[in-house]
């Protein structure tokens, strides 16, 4: 039986905190497509599961601690939206921080092929509503 999409939300943040690329990979579309939000200091949009794996082993990388927890999914028609918590703890200054990050997702053929990733609500629901 085939995963919801919520369920493959859900297991797209379990594979990141486990490090499970090979698990991800399997759930995302090759030529998936990532869109940070705006103002993040790695701005580019990142196109391809190779570029994005290299996107995320630099960004768990740069902290000691890091993961996320899934707080909020709400589907959109074929579309979800994901309130997480990215909570993570610096390598030199061992200062801990949290930030709450919302991704729309889009699928194609049961797999994530586009991610965009959001640091206020209010512009996440507004994209969700296809209000861009």
């Amino acid at each position: 039986m085939a995963s919801s999409r919520a369920e493959i939300v859900r297991r797209t943040a379990d594979q990141w905190n486990r490090r499970a690329w090979s698990e991800l990979a399997a759930d995302v579309n090759p030529d998936v497509t990532v869109v940070p939000p705006d103002g993040w200091p790695e701005g580019d949009t990142v196109r391809g599961w190779p570029g994005w794996k290299r996107q995320i082993e630099r960004l768990k990388d740069s902290w000691e601690e890091e993961h996320v927890e899934v707080v909020e999914i709400t589907e959109f028609g074929r579309r979800v939206l994901a309130h997480f918590r990215w909570t993570t703890r610096g390598k030199d200054s061992g200062i801990p921080f949290e930030t709450s990050m919302w991704c729309l997702f889009s699928f194609r053929d049961g797999k994530v092929a586009h991610m965009r990733y959001f640091l206020e609500e209010s512009l996440a629901l507004e994209a969700a509503r296809g209000q861009e």
